[in-house]
């Protein structure tokens, strides 16, 4: 049985092919035979289409690529039952292509697949049979002939979708924020955009089209520039997270455990952290304060944890993200990237 998680599980100051073959590299008598190690990892990446170099650091890899590695070191240990969970949620198009392709082919020769995903679309392409979760229940098991779209969709939802009505849209509040010609790297070449109070702004793009990159812009995580950047009293782009936070900026990255969270430290902590002077008197932490505000944010935004005091790693990701959200309303930030 092989899994890959939905959380990654590499090592990063390691290289992708020793990732891959992790446990079972190449060699005799004590000694790495690179040479074979570097081959059979350049063999396994082209067999799903993938360009990632063999002897690249995985620390300088972005998440997609990562998730890339994680499939292909499951896939070269030749397991009889694949266990992939959510493996394309990272992915772009053209890569869940070639994925879709490698697990129809898998199948083809024997090996069962428990493939976990909210995508409709890899469900319909390669699903033979579907068991529908909702709230932790199993409320529908569908052979290959009952599976289409709107089946799904009802059982997902617990009632038809024609049901459900688009709100309106929320009346625009006060400008929040004032970007024109935001450069940043080779990523953004001149990106102008208006927010306002109250309003939800999406920056939507196939992976690598350069909406990873504003975020980190305009928290002053990277170099950029712009011809006219207002957010509230900031009258200029920050250079740093700290000119950020004092403009009311807050920042949920994409990469929740390696820079949204601390993940040794407990779930109170976590949530504290942007606005810990609010808890500290006399440069002392007052923790039963901080315990009632952390429970308030646990309740107010459904954070299933055992406690507060729990380690924020011991949480499943969509929890861990709504602690990684929660904290910036603690702070109670007025724009949030």
């Amino acid at each position: 049985i092989q899994t890959v998680h939905q959380e990654l599980e590499l090592a990063l100051p390691l290289t992708v092919a020793e990732n891959i073959y992790m446990g079972r590299l190449p060699g005799g008598g004590g000694l790495l035979d690179s040479k074979a190690l570097h081959a059979a990892a350049e063999e396994a990446l082209s067999a799903i289409g993938s360009d990632i170099a063999a002897d690249r650091i995985v620390r300088d890899l972005s998440v997609s690529d990562r998730q890339v590695i994680e499939i292909v070191r499951a896939l070269v240990r030749q397991g009889r039952i694949l266990i992939l969970d959510e493996p394309t949620a990272a992915l772009p198009p053209s890569e869940v292509d070639r994925l879709m392709t490698v697990i129809e082919r898998l199948r083809s020769s024997g090996v069962s697949i428990l493939y976990v995903t909210h995508r409709l679309d890899e469900v319909l392409r390669i699903a033979d049979r579907v068991t529908v979760l909702r709230d932790g229940l199993r409320v529908a098991q569908l052979t290959r002939s009952e599976i289409d779209r709107p089946t799904l969709v009802r059982h997902i939802l617990g009632r038809e979708l024609s049901e459900f009505k688009a709100e309106g849209a929320a009346e625009q509040g006060a400008l929040h924020v004032r970007c024109r010609g935001l450069r940043s790297g080779t990523d953004l070449a001149g990106l102008d955009f208006d927010a306002h109070a109250g309003e939800v702004l999406g920056f939507f793009g196939l992976l690598g089209a350069g909406q990873s990159a504003v975020g980190d812009a305009l928290f002053g995580l990277s170099e950029a520039s712009c011809d006219e950047f207002n957010c509230r009293s900031a009258r200029a782009l920050p250079r740093a997270p700290q000119n950020a936070l004092a403009a009311g900026m807050g920042y949920v990255p994409a990469d929740r455990k390696g820079a949204g969270l601390v993940l040794q430290l407990s779930v109170m902590e976590n949530l504290l952290l942007p606005s810990m002077d609010s808890v500290c008197r006399a440069g002392l932490v007052q923790w039963r304060d901080a315990a009632r505000r952390a429970q308030d944010l646990v309740r107010s935004y459904d954070i299933r944890c055992a406690s507060v005091e729990q380690r924020v790693d011991e949480l499943s990701g969509g929890n861990q993200q709504k602690v990684s959200v929660s904290k910036w309303i603690a702070r109670k930030v007025e724009t949030l990237f």
